[in-house]
């Protein structure tokens, strides 16, 4: 409880932020727009209970209709393309906010965990989804709540939520074989080279540990060779490739975002001050 202020300090701005965002671009722009074209009307379709209406130009799962469809009829809200976007900058950010902020307390000292938490919740090509109706901000919230309850060894619970981040968004399936993979390595194989001895007990125990995965990862294979592809719709347009410059665009975030938080606090309150001169705490 004592670390409760922090917790709001990091999570109260995002979603206010997100709100307002979200209250400006539905003064300015009612009507839906970029991939909103597609996402809300399924939406909608399913609020009005037509769940064999689809249109074939989503390529992902309905997770995030689903979600939507059955959360906004509890606060009698109509599924209108301002309260999809209301949905989306409350539920799932709120959601991704509390849990990056339990995982940040894992590994943070409590004088640099808000900062750490703010940079992630803010960073600009995620925060943006939050005002867009689509499945970004949804697919971040359940990935991050699957490896929360994943480092907290509640695996099955973990699977189902992990499951449901793939009928969001199905490349989330690479984040639960990652999950899958790490535990396998630290509690079946290293424990048995360690010991310099093989213990089927123990590997047999660490795979029905996982037993959720390994249904979401049969159901996954299953729906490629029943679909053809990863993606549902519009399949001529998502061909999967490589893309190294993707790689390179990755690579460069990680390496920003793991810079020593005091250097990354240092360096934001010099932007600020260079943005927004002149203040008379700085020398002339």
């Amino acid at each position: 409880m004592d670390r409760l202020p922090n917790y709001a300090l990091a999570t109260f701005p995002v979603v206010l932020l997100s709100s307002l965002a979200v209250h400006e671009i539905n003064n300015y722009l009612p009507d839906a727009y970029m991939d909103e074209i597609f996402h809300v009307p399924q939406t909608q379709a399913y609020c009005e209970g037509h769940f064999d209406q689809w249109d074939n130009h989503i390529t992902t799962l309905p997770g995030l209709y689903l979600w939507a469809a059955a959360t906004l009829p509890l606060v009698a809200a109509p599924c209108t393309t301002s309260n999809l976007r209301r949905f989306v900058s409350i539920v799932p950010t709120a959601l991704t906010a509390a849990v990056v902020t339990a995982l940040v307390r894992r590994r943070m000292p409590a004088s640099h965990e808000t900062l750490r938490v703010l940079i992630v919740l803010l960073y600009p090509t995620t925060f943006f989804y939050n005002a867009l109706y689509y499945t970004d901000t949804a697919s971040t919230a359940l990935v991050v709540s699957t490896l929360y309850l994943h480092m907290h060894r509640q695996y099955t619970l973990a699977g189902l939520v992990g499951a449901a981040s793939v009928f969001c968004r199905q490349t989330n399936i690479v984040w639960l074989f990652g999950m899958s993979l790490h535990h396998c390595l630290v509690e079946g194989l290293l424990p048995c080279v360690r010991a310099r001895k093989v213990d089927l007990s123990r590997l047999l125990t660490v795979v029905v540990s996982l037993w959720t995965y390994i249904i979401t990862a049969l159901g996954f294979i299953a729906f490629i060779l029943y679909n053809g592809a990863v993606v549902v719709g519009h399949k001529e347009n998502h061909v999967a490739s490589w893309h190294w410059a993707q790689v390179r665009t990755c690579l460069q975030s990680y390496t920003t975002d793991t810079i020593d938080i005091s250097l990354a606090g240092r360096l934001f309150v010099i932007l600020i001050f260079s943005v927004f001169p002149p203040l008379p705490i700085l020398p002339p």
